[in-house]
């Protein structure tokens, strides 16, 4: 930290419908950013750096992500009635997968019985053992089931 850093925080409550979800990714460059936007319901929705608004293709072209951290706090999960699917995910412009991962729950169960229905416990932290190389057009996207 230095002076004229600045420190911006999101917050979305636990809920059962579609919420925000968030990565943080780090490069080996040592640039980072947040990606965010609000799920929609069985619909691919790209994720945006939430300080320049682009796509992760456009803030970080070139750039090796390292580790990332993901939240997703909907009580149920992700993808509740797998209209979904239950991770974040980049894509290359040709729509070849480079990475999934599931998100995180931000707060725990809302309540006893709904302890079964999501990743409880599951770390949003994740090192990868091989960078993930991101190209100029390539997306992280989010696609939640109610």
């Amino acid at each position: 930290m230095a002076p004229g850093v600045k420190l911006f925080a999101a917050f979305d409550t636990v809920a059962d419908a579609v919420s925000l979800a968030s990565m943080a990714v780090y490069c080996a460059s040592g640039k980072s950013a947040v990606f965010s936007v609000k799920a929609v319901d069985a619909t691919k929705t790209a994720m945006v750096d939430v300080l320049t608004g682009g796509t992760i293709g456009q803030s970080m072209a070139g750039q090796r992500v390292v580790c990332s951290y993901q939240t997703y706090p909907a009580a149920k999960g992700l993808n509740d009635n797998q209209a979904g699917n239950s991770g974040l995910y980049i894509e290359s412009s040709d729509g070849a997968l480079k990475l999934m991962v599931s998100p995180t729950t931000s707060g725990g169960a809302s309540s006893a019985a709904d302890t079964g229905s999501y990743l409880q416990g599951v770390s949003g932290w994740v090192e990868y053992p091989v960078a993930i190389p991101i190209g100029q057009n390539d997306t992280l996207s989010v696609m939640a089931g109610l």
